[in-house]
């Protein structure tokens, strides 16, 4: 009955384990404003994405601008010119940022709404700051106002209203409440097994295969984006660079795991070791 109950909370400890381990790196780099922000950040360095994101800007100016017949012709190359240039703005880094920031805000807002509501969460991403930051630099070209569009909007994907995407974010949360269970069934499991250095490597021996596990998944996530992003090149080029820098980060953050669980599995090894010499002597 101890080793059946000691099985049971060292399996215990490792479900818990994973579980807080996902929680803990889902609030930090998705659900946390600053860990989306660095994390999606590296993207406006990206020459396609920069390209799809220009040519958005440019038709979202012109139409907001309403402009048409001579003025718009008058316009309109120069805000071609000015989209093209946009990346390269002293304020691009800056507007860049804050887009995210209100993106981040705007998805996170719309996730636990009303679960009746017929129309789903829109995951989007807002570039309100990039068509201001485009607007004014063509207006102070062209002497002449160039008002920011009002809906800025790019849709980048959909999520059920209190479904996924609000599932998700309250789990996260949980995860010192998941960390401080794992502990304790840990805990319990080495306090109940009559060999506790075996047990203890086995921990470890866990420990590390959920680290193999998190560095296998993270290989699938950019296949696993694919489908779901907005049919705008956009929310494609988007989904398709932040599917692939989740991946390289939750492969990286997967590593020291893998490197503590195999640490543990050494100290396990090695006191079944010593105290198997001593009880022959």
């Amino acid at each position: 009955m101890r080793t059946l109950a000691s099985a049971f909370f060292a399996l215990a400890a490792l479900a818990l384990t994973g579980g807080a381990l996902s929680a803990a790196w889902t609030e930090s780099r998705l659900v946390d404003q600053q860990g989306f922000v660095d994390l999606a950040g590296p993207l406006a360095k990206d020459t396609e994405f920069q390209q799809a994101l220009t040519g958005a800007l440019a038709g979202e100016v012109s139409r907001g601008a309403g402009l048409t017949g001579p003025l718009g012709n008058l316009v309109r190359p120069a805000l071609e010119n000015a989209a093209s240039s946009v990346t390269r703005m002293a304020g691009y880094p800056r507007a860049w940022e804050e887009t995210l920031r209100i993106s981040h805000r705007l998805t996170l807002s719309r996730a636990p709404s009303d679960p009746n509501a017929q129309t789903p969460a829109v995951v989007s991403l807002d570039l309100k700051p990039l068509a201001g930051l485009l607007s004014q630099q063509v207006g102070a070209g062209l002497g002449i106002n160039v008002p920011v569009p009002q809906n800025t909007t790019v849709e980048v994907g959909r999520l059920e209203r209190g479904g996924a995407l609000s599932l998700v974010n309250r789990i996260a949360q949980l995860w010192p409440a998941l960390a401080w269970g794992a502990g304790t069934c840990a805990v319990l499991a080495l306090a109940l097994a009559r060999k506790r250095s075996t047990t203890l490597a086995l921990l470890g021996a866990g420990g590390a295969g959920l680290g193999v596990l998190g560095w296998l998944g993270a290989g699938l996530i950019p296949d696993a984006a694919a489908g779901a992003a907005g049919s705008s090149a956009v929310a494609r080029i988007f989904v398709r660079g932040f599917a692939g820098r989740v991946s390289a980060d939750l492969a990286e953050a997967s590593l020291p795991v893998i490197a503590g669980g195999a640490m543990v599995l050494a100290v396990g090894v090695a006191l079944r070791f010593a105290f198997g010499r001593r009880s022959m002597r």
